[in-house]
């Protein structure tokens, strides 16, 4: 690859980097209205007709449906089983039945979404590889 192109690469990536920052969901609540940015949510958990929101700064309840709530993620987000949503930017070990999140938290892989979910958690490995690399 020649210098510009690799230059132009890099700059494209560190830009994106730097959106995914700044993109995040909008969660309302009794009473409030949240913005949460992707970076800071680990996953989501639907219950019945609530839908928790677990970020780095506390946990977020919302009447409605999951399906609702994923129409705002970007593809960072994962559906892993019917329940749950995992960030998998915050994702560091898969386990045949869970994902491990950094925080020691874990979030169940149904069986029917196994093949992938080791999939995009390799996926989501060699992104952050090559994020490592760009910077």
């Amino acid at each position: 690859m020649e210098p510009a192109a690799l230059a132009a690469a890099v700059a494209r990536a560190k830009e994106r980097l730097a959106r995914r920052r700044t993109e995040g969901i909008v969660l309302q609540t009794r009473g409030a209205v949240y913005f949460l940015p992707f970076a800071r949510v680990r996953y989501l958990e639907s219950r019945g007709r609530q839908v928790r929101c677990v970020a780095d700064h506390g946990v977020f309840e919302s009447y409605g449906r999951l399906h609702e709530l994923e129409r705002q993620l970007d593809d960072r987000f994962f559906q892993c089983h019917k329940s749950f949503l995992v960030n998998m930017d915050r994702v560091t070990a898969f386990e045949t039945e869970y994902f491990q999140l950094s925080t020691g938290e874990q979030v169940p892989v149904s069986t029917r979404r196994r093949a992938e979910a080791r999939l995009r958690f390799l996926q989501a490995l060699k992104a952050a590889a090559f994020e490592v690399l760009g910077e």
